[in-house]
């Protein structure tokens, strides 16, 4: 069902423009005809979703609920999606074409994560996005975004003579969750990386900050109340990466290593978090693998359907050449 009306809806679109199109077209008509990406629907039926972008130029999102009641549109949209009950589309508004195209700083042009009530239109601009998600109940919507940059008085040097400056670390950004259900907003801090749980409304957050200390991996609990924060891990200098949730149970796997040196992690634990009773388990320590061979942080992990086993990734180290003493 879903593949046909997402192919209605295609062949809606293209037999606009080919309706529209004269004998003789000019190239600039040629790259005007859109096509369409990222076809979705979603999981109740009532909506649909498509990026249609030209050639060249600017192209859109439109959001359109089947039976053709309402349709609501992003300008220069991309990426889009749909809540799983089809009450909320979110997607991604880059910079127009030109500036895109033409801007000397590329890295100064602004973008939004565009989040849309789909039974008003109305629609929420977060400036900047790093990522955003909808929970798997649909209730929820996260949205990490660029951190602001610092003044120069706050970011002069405030060490004292003698002392060695600390080296400074990639921080993480902020991070707004809203509870869809009444607009309700709550902010994080320093949030690195984030992955939402299949099973209901759990999500795990990873927090660093740019001096390393207090940092931490909460699983927020996001049910019809505020979010309950559980502190899985923490510790100075820690860093947590490869988060996976099981398909069917609120577990989480994730690779934790010391990163007291940035550039060179060590110490790396595989542990995972069982969300419904609060345990965690370390599964394989550093000391633990056999010699010649480590656990990377950015590591490949999945569960079993059934959440029992848990898969993950060994690297092989090369061994350092000797050189040979001086006589």
């Amino acid at each position: 069902m879903a593949r046909i009306l997402v192919l209605a809806l295609l062949l809606t679109l293209t037999a606009a423009d080919a309706l529209a199109a004269k004998p003789g077209l000019a190239w600039r008509d040629l790259v005007q005809v859109r096509k369409v990406f990222s076809p979705i629907i979603s999981d109740d039926g009532s909506w649909i979703a498509v990026e249609a972008r030209p050639d060249r130029g600017d192209g859109e999102v439109v959001f359109r609920q089947v039976d053709g009641r309402r349709s609501w549109t992003i300008a220069r949209g991309k990426s889009p999606m749909l809540s799983v009950d089809g009450r909320w589309g979110a997607a991604a508004e880059q910079p127009a074409f030109e500036e895109r195209e033409t801007s000397d700083e590329p890295d100064t042009l602004v973008s939004f994560a565009v989040l849309v009530d789909l039974e008003s239109g109305e629609q929420t601009r977060f400036e900047n996005p790093e990522e955003f998600s909808f929970s798997a109940d649909g209730r929820w919507f996260a949205v990490r975004v660029e951190a602001p940059e610092e003044d120069e008085d706050e970011s002069a040097d405030t060490t004292e003579e003698g002392e060695e400056e600390p080296e400074p670390r990639e921080a993480g950004s902020p991070l707004t969750v809203i509870r869809l259900t009444d607009g309700a907003r709550f902010e994080y801090d320093d949030v690195k990386r984030l992955a939402w749980s299949s099973v209901a409304a759990w999500m795990a957050v990873v927090q660093e900050t740019e001096t390393g200390l207090g940092n931490r991996l909460l699983v927020l609990g996001c049910g019809e109340g505020d979010p309950v924060e559980s502190v899985v891990d923490a510790a100075d200098s820690a860093a947590w990466t490869a988060l996976a949730w099981a398909e069917e149970l609120p577990v989480l796997g994730v690779v934790a290593t010391d990163t007291r040196d940035p550039e060179d992690p060590v110490d790396a634990r595989l542990l995972d978090y069982d969300a419904a009773t609060g345990e965690t388990v370390q599964r394989i320590k550093y000391d633990e693998v056999e010699m010649h061979w480590n656990l990377p942080p950015d590591n490949e992990i999945s569960f079993s359907r059934d959440g029992r086993f848990l898969y993950f990734g060994l690297r092989e180290v090369a061994d350092e050449p000797v050189e040979d003493e001086e006589r």
